[in-house]
């Protein structure tokens, strides 16, 4: 398998080092192309909506950027609003990436792995999306015919889901 790797690199003590790819947006749309039904794709989504939970719930949770351990961050020395708009603009684009991301999730086959775990995931995608009506339509068309882990989960997000507020068109 022949997947495109984000070759750009950064500068660190005058090192250049790979710059890691932390979007895999376009690798899963080549591995969709190349291998349907790939037995690493539910793992690779799961990954990918781990980052996502990271990315997006993060800052708004707690108030601040997740930070690493290990890596230097190079903000701390930037005035207050100057930190708080970069973070904005970066939960911004976060956001945008959860939607397409989310587009491509439930654009899937559910034959492309076990039917219920496709919606609890796009259900997943969705709640993280603020569309809890289409997650809730997902939720619907899963089954109690899954792992005990797999209905937990269906149960909580059924929970989120049924705490937000009704709106009428």
């Amino acid at each position: 398998m022949n997947l495109k790797i984000n070759t750009k690199s950064h500068t660190s003590g005058g090192k250049n080092i790979p710059k890691p790819c932390t979007r895999t947006y376009t690798q899963l749309k080549h591995l969709i192309k190349i291998e349907p039904n790939s037995q690493y794709l539910p793992l690779l989504l799961v990954r990918e909506i781990q980052k996502l939970e990271s990315w997006i719930f993060s800052p708004e949770i707690l108030g601040m950027i997740p930070t690493h351990i290990g890596k230097k961050m190079d903000f701390y020395d930037m005035p207050y609003k100057k930190f708080i708009n970069y973070t904005q603009k970066n939960l911004e684009k976060d956001k945008k990436y959860l939607h397409r991301f989310r587009q491509f999730v439930e654009a899937l086959s559910d034959k492309s792995m076990p039917t219920n775990l496709f919606h609890i995931l796009s259900a997943y995608t969705c709640i993280m999306d603020n569309d809890f009506a289409a997650a809730q339509k997902h939720l619907q068309q899963t089954s109690n015919e899954m792992p005990a882990i797999q209905l937990k989960q269906r149960k909580m997000m059924q929970i989120v889901v049924t705490a937000q507020p009704q709106t009428t068109p």
